[in-house]
């Protein structure tokens, strides 16, 4: 079956929603075909749906590398980053993909959906996801809170935002929302220290906000106007009596009362947090249990979750933080979502510390949803990376791999390349790069080395080369390896490499029979090419093979030799003088042995 068909297999598959027979039929396809960048697409077009976001990455970048102006690659990737909750990363990589392939119109679909997301969630993020939420959090907010009482219509011009979500020109236009979104931001502090107006802008008579009420400021009754009063801040005008006004006294927000349940909680909370602070964990949890008794508030019980967690009862701990959770959801309103985020963030460190791995990283992903918190940020990415380390040792398992490769070898002895080279690939899989040592890495070499020959033999020359090509990555002199290229090399008609690869194979081992036999019939071959035994198709289906290779494109395009090559077309003679310069004569050399460059004529 060839690749095609199984790739319409594979698309047909993917339609009727039968995900895992997708993959496989796209697997199959890329072990016959492995420079098909379509294939790659596709497969991580359902990694991705599957949400196997790293399996998607990895198709998505391979395809990209085959063909980098295929813009559907860039689509699968940013799709895959995205998945990996890296949106920034994701835009990078589509703004590289416009470049590549302004054509493709998945491009800027995504990369409209991807801004527009980021959008909703940094309004989400600022104001919430309903009216209640924004309600909730601006009355949370003792400044907010003050300038809500002083403006009425303040929580409505809020909630108009958080429905349009054009809240830059909002804080542009309307100094008294501009404050409530910097708090709302968390970025009170910063607004009080902005810096006076620019010239330009309004100076007389110029407002200025207090706890959200708009108070105009004095002109000087002088004849030189507010200017030196600005400077001076004070009496001015050349000792004619003028006096510079009293600003009125800035209103002071009265606080919302605090009952005596909610000061009894407090005060038990803090002498809790004392003992903590202390180590002791036990008097701690009872002096929090005591304030939630008192007054009843989702903090208490949090502390309880940490203090557990301290004291290594992972369990309990869990228990408690999930309790929290749910009582928050209980008694709507009792609850910020700060406090929220933090009953999800316990509940994945007590699950990290079950080993229950995949449950923790999920928590603390909902946590961020919740309230995204610097902290618990880098807690997940802490816990994504031990996660991704527990995983390679888990898999690392040197005597299994040894296992796989003899049982792989039986299997080529019977014939059964297929199930071979299955074999030998699930020994290579048991051998994580990362945590090789010096053993590990030659049993990962003599496996690709094996599977490499089973491919071979089972007819997949393509992934064979593959293979073959990394062990001489490791192993520059294996002659099994070097041997398997060459001929690959000459199956693929790509005999300008094929020569070289049975030299070099020659100089290392004279006496190879299957190196000489295979360089007799490589240069059999080029011989046929130069003396026009073959026919203008065959040539053509020669030298079209050769330019697929980025390294023969730059030789054929080098205008140097482009010269040389008129030169000796319109004065034969001077061929000899080229062809005693090295350099030259050896590319010149394999423009001939890859059919580029024709000194005979075509088989009629």
């Amino acid at each position: 079956m060839s690749s095609d068909d199984l790739k319409n297999q594979g698309n047909a598959a993917a339609k009727a929603g039968d995900l895992p027979a997708a993959v496989k039929c796209y697997t199959e396809a890329i072990a016959i075909d492995p420079n098909n960048h379509v294939l790659y697409s596709n497969r991580s077009n359902i990694y991705g749906q599957q949400k196997n976001f790293q399996a998607a990455l990895a198709d998505a970048e391979k395809c990209i590398q085959i063909n980098p102006k295929f813009g559907k690659g860039y689509v699968r990737k940013a799709d895959a980053l995205t998945g990996l909750n890296k949106p920034e990363e994701a835009l990078q990589i589509l703004d590289a993909g416009q470049k590549e392939d302004p054509n493709e119109p998945l491009i800027g679909q995504r990369r409209s959906s991807l801004v527009n997301d980021s959008q909703k969630q940094m309004v989400a993020s600022v104001f919430g996801s309903s009216e209640q939420e924004l309600y909730q959090k601006m009355n949370a907010n003792p400044r907010i809170a003050a300038m809500m009482r002083t403006n009425p219509m303040l929580f409505n011009k809020c909630n108009a935002i958080r429905q349009s979500g054009d809240f830059i020109s909002a804080m542009q236009s309307d100094q008294s929302l501009g404050a409530v979104i910097m708090e709302l931001m968390g970025l009170g502090d910063m607004a009080s220290k902005m810096p006076p107006a620019q010239p330009g802008q309004p100076q007389h008579g110029q407002e200025e906000e207090i706890d959200g009420s708009s108070v105009q400021k004095p002109s000087c009754p002088g004849k030189c106007g507010d200017q030196c009063c600005k400077k001076t801040g004070g009496p001015c005008c050349g000792g004619k009596g003028h006096e510079q006004p009293k600003a009125p006294e800035p209103k002071v927000a009265q606080e919302e009362p605090v009952s005596d349940e909610a000061k009894k909680g407090e005060e038990l909370k803090n002498k809790g947090n004392e003992q903590f602070k202390q180590g002791q964990f036990e008097a701690a949890i009872a002096l929090y249990e005591q304030a939630f008794e008192v007054h009843k508030n989702i903090t208490y019980m949090n502390n309880i979750s940490t203090a557990l967690l301290k004291m290594e009862k992972y369990e309990e701990a869990l228990k408690k933080a999930e309790e929290a959770y749910q009582y928050g959801k209980d008694n709507y309103g009792s609850a910020s979502f700060q406090e929220f985020a933090k009953a999800l963030a316990k509940q994945g460190s007590a699950l990290y510390k079950l080993n229950r791995f995949e449950e923790a990283i999920q928590k603390l992903k909902d946590s961020m949803l919740e309230h995204r918190d610097k902290q618990t940020l880098q807690l997940l990415s802490k816990y994504e990376d031990e996660y991704r380390e527990y995983k390679l040792k888990q898999t690392y398992n040197p005597e299994k791999a040894l296992q796989c490769k003899n049982d792989g070898n039986a299997l080529v002895k019977e014939n059964k390349f297929v199930q071979a080279a299955e074999m030998f690939t699930e020994g290579i899989k048991m051998l994580p790069e990362k945590l090789q040592d010096g053993n590990s890495k030659m049993l990962y070499i003599q496996l690709h080395n094996n599977r490499s020959l089973a491919l071979f033999k089972a007819g997949q020359i393509h992934a064979s080369y593959d293979d073959a090509m990394y062990v001489l990555s490791n192993e520059p002199e294996n002659i099994k390896a070097m041997l398997r290229k060459a001929q690959i090399e000459r199956m693929r008609k790509q005999y300008y490499l094929s020569v070289e690869s049975y030299q070099k194979l020659m100089q290392l081992d004279p006496s190879n029979a299957e190196a000489i036999e295979g360089f007799q019939k490589t240069a059999l071959k080029i011989n046929e090419m130069q003396s026009g035994q073959l026919t203008e198709a065959e040539m053509t289906e020669i030298a079209n093979i050769a330019m697929a290779d980025p390294n023969m494109q730059k030789i054929a395009q080098d205008p140097g030799l482009a010269q040389i090559i008129q030169q000796i077309q319109q004065n034969p003679s001077k061929s000899q003088q080229f062809m005693q310069d090295p350099m030259i004569s050896k590319r010149l050399e394999k423009l001939i042995n890859a059919g580029i460059l024709r000194v005979g004529g075509v088989k009629q």
